[in-house]
């Protein structure tokens, strides 16, 4: 029903030529691991994308691919969110990755801006990091982890492997609930 706020997913098509779906309410960031391929954006441009190579694009223009995508890895994000894509190489050294700066939620703490971040691994393994806790991420796992506003996690990657490391970053999202009225139960409840 598209009713997320950003969604991360990888496609395999052995198609010559294909068509994106179209989604209206969404920004796309596509990376081709593997293939080479031209996205056509309608009558606006196109892009000619080889392994590791990204394109952002408005997931409400007409897209169509040229050649096969033998695989690739797709942010998919609700309109009004930021998001990026990119390829780090991790070796034995520690390699911290600089997150994008967010508005803290105002006094009164609703609202301000979450992030979501994402370690795809494609070749390898990574071990990511985040303050205390370490991950092993293998070749095709992914981890995410989600920053409430303020949270200012430390993020470093190392390994033998290469990742692809995303971030979204989007508005908190504020549920108002009414409490509803106090009733005593009757025997017609705990039957039910």
């Amino acid at each position: 029903e598209r009713d997320f706020i950003w969604r991360l997913s990888t496609a395999e098509s052995d198609d010559e030529e294909s068509s994106f779906t179209r989604l209206p309410d969404f920004d796309r960031i596509l990376m081709v691991i593997e293939g080479n391929v031209v996205l056509a954006h309608g009558d606006e441009r196109s892009a000619n994308l080889g392994p590791l190579e990204q394109d952002a694009f408005d997931g409400a223009i007409k897209t169509k691919c040229f050649g096969k995508l033998e695989k690739d890895y797709n942010l998919i994000m609700a309109k009004g969110c930021r998001g990026r894509m990119e390829v780090v190489q991790a070796d034995s050294e520690a390699k911290t990755i600089k997150l994008s700066e967010r508005k803290d939620a105002p006094g009164d703490g609703i609202g301000g801006e979450c992030a979501s971040i994402g370690i795809y691994c494609i070749e390898g393994y990574v071990i990511a990091a985040t303050d205390a806790n370490n991950e092993m991420v293998k070749e095709g796992q992914q981890m995410i982890v989600t920053c409430q506003p303020g949270e200012k996690p430390v993020i470093t990657v190392m390994g033998e492997g290469k990742c692809i490391f995303t971030e979204v970053i989007f508005e908190k999202q504020v549920i108002f609930t009414e409490e509803a009225p106090e009733t005593k139960a009757s025997s017609g409840d705990f039957a039910t």
